[in-house]
């Protein structure tokens, strides 16, 4: 089933859902019937203002499907809320996880929404006793949230960014551990990781609040990792992915 929504100025995108999943995707949609390979990712995958994204690209290159599997600002609890999404991965030869933020996934602090990842639902009770002066009610998006939280104190959001940490590490490893080694992961950041146990800087680019020790310890569940530097609304860097990936698959 096919969708469309705007991008690329004047032109539109076609979208499209897998399985049952409700999600919508970048089309046109891909068989799944042939060999093929799957990309589960953010923004910079889905790319939705550049007419020809790294993973069709990377179809060319490769010769078989490549579905990408990819929302705007999406959060790793995207891809294992919904069943047919894991499905679909492990039934791919190959899979490219791209490396996520940890802002948009629901924890112990605040509620996403379980589709629109980056969707700020709600802060629980430990999130309210941590910042008393906030009305939470004012916030919609968590990057808004987790910026506004840090700059009235940077030592109390230490803690959350402790938590996001410790549930990011532990959901990842849950996306990756059922691909069996048949998983890239994909540092598409404006700069390489920082440095382990750096504190939480939300001035850096997104992926927020990872840094180099996290990637480390996912490293025994994905084949191996790429570091990918650029700018994702630019279509030479797309090719540039594209390419670099084809080489190392």
């Amino acid at each position: 089933m096919a969708f469309m929504e705007p991008g690329l100025g004047a032109r539109t995108l076609e979208l499209c859902r897998y399985g049952t999943s409700r999600t919508l995707f970048r089309g046109p949609e891909r068989s799944l019937d042939a060999p093929y390979w799957a990309v589960l990712g953010g923004t910079a995958c889905h790319a939705p203002m550049v007419a020809d994204p790294w993973p069709d690209v990377l179809e060319r290159f490769a010769g078989c499907p490549v579905a990408n599997l990819s929302v705007v600002n999406a959060g790793v609890d995207l891809f294992l809320r919904e069943s047919a999404l894991a499905r679909i991965a492990a039934g791919a030869d190959r899979v490219f996880v791209q490396v996520l933020g940890a802002l948009n996934l629901s924890n112990r602090f605040y509620q996403v929404h379980s589709r629109r990842n980056d969707r700020f639902i709600g802060a629980l009770p430990p999130l309210q006793a941590l910042y008393p002066e906030v009305d939470f009610t004012e916030f919609a998006f968590t990057q808004h949230m987790a910026q506004t939280l840090m700059r009235i104190s940077p030592d109390r959001f230490d803690t959350i960014a402790a938590e996001l940490r410790r549930v990011w590490l532990s959901r990842m490893a849950s996306v990756l551990r059922p691909l069996q080694g048949k998983a890239t992961l994909l540092w598409l950041g404006a700069s390489r990781p920082p440095r382990t146990g750096r504190t939480a800087d939300l001035t850096l680019m997104d992926p927020w609040l990872i840094d180099a020790g996290m990637l480390a310890r996912l490293q025994a569940l994905a084949g191996r990792t790429v570091y990918l530097r650029g700018k994702p609304e630019c279509a030479d860097w797309h090719r540039a992915v594209a390419e670099r990936i084809s080489t190392r698959s």
